[in-house]
């Protein structure tokens, strides 16, 4: 059988064998906003204890690529967590910095899309001695996801991102959100 969608004007379909596929408009603005749990790995787990929280959000400029839909944008977030180092205390990051993506534009409500995105990382700790140490340091992140349209211009997605840290010790997270 073959799948019927709207294509943008002047772009071709995709020919799979006989099937004549077509692929579906790309909505040019994404907007995205969602919480997820920190779970700490590798190295992190000697230092964080417990399952912890984040936000995120991200806007993002899409075109068509590849046949998909590519994506530039910026991204930023806030976390919290505790520390029971040498000088225990809760620990606060505002990772801020450039997304790129890429999705699917298949014929219905499912799109699976990868993203890598890297910024700097903004983060205080609030230790129990009282002092606060401030730095601005650098981070690196990937993922995966896939998003399930609701309405035309409204979906829900579940994104699955690994973020590194890299502070002395490194801090790694996986970011199912």
């Amino acid at each position: 059988p073959n799948a019927v969608a709207v294509t943008q004007p002047g772009e071709v379909p995709v020919e799979l064998g006989r099937a004549v596929v077509r692929l579906e408009p790309i909505k040019p603005i994404l907007i995205t906003i969602g919480a997820e749990p920190l779970i700490s790995t590798f190295s992190a787990t000697d230092y964080i204890e417990g399952l912890y929280f984040g936000a995120k959000a991200a806007v993002a400029w899409r075109f068509p690529f590849l046949g998909g839909a590519g994506g530039l944008g910026v991204t930023g977030g806030f976390q919290k967590y505790y520390v029971n180092t040498g000088t225990p205390g809760m620990f606060y990051a505002f990772p801020i910095g450039l997304q790129v993506q890429y999705g699917t534009r298949m014929p219905g409500p499912l799109d699976f899309f990868v993203h890598f995105e890297g910024g700097g990382l903004l983060w205080t700790w609030d230790q129990t001695s009282g002092t606060e140490p401030f730095a601005i340091w650098w981070y690196i992140a990937g993922g995966v996801g896939l998003v399930v349209d609701i309405f035309k211009f409204l979906g829900i997605a579940v994104d699955v991102t690994y973020s590194y840290y890299p502070l002395n010790p490194a801090f790694t997270f996986l970011e199912p959100a």
